[in-house]
């Protein structure tokens, strides 16, 4: 327990730090931009999506759903919603007892898994 406290798993504070750091992670929850006939753009993750549909949740979490004929443009874009951490929203020792007590919500299930046992 010490040790997690010490040095929290490094893999989410890579992706607290920089959540478009696709190098560490691959990116679960790519953004999507539906541009409405009318001009309006509504950005959010696709929750699911096919040939015709795509079913989103947006930033402001409510459920979007749009036929796609019935859209301008559907843009993927390879990037989190999640803004980057900036030190002026929490110190060093702050961010680390963050990423510590988000650890301790994974369980043990989640860390067996990790540790591959």
């Amino acid at each position: 327990m010490i040790e997690s406290v010490r040095e929290p798993d490094k893999q989410l504070s890579a992706l607290m730090l920089d959540p478009n750091n696709h190098y560490s992670v691959p990116l679960s929850y790519g953004t999507v931009t539906v541009v409405t006939r009318e001009g309006e753009r509504i950005q959010g993750v696709a929750l699911n999506e096919d040939t015709y549909t795509i079913q989103m949740m947006t930033e402001e979490q409510s459920l979007r759903f749009f036929q796609k004929k019935d859209s301008k443009e559907v843009i993927h874009e390879h990037k989190s919603l999640m803004p980057a951490y900036s030190n002026d929203a929490l110190s060093a020792v702050q961010l680390q007892d963050l990423i510590a007590y988000l650890e301790t919500l994974r369980g043990a299930a989640s860390g067996e898994l990790r540790e591959g046992r």
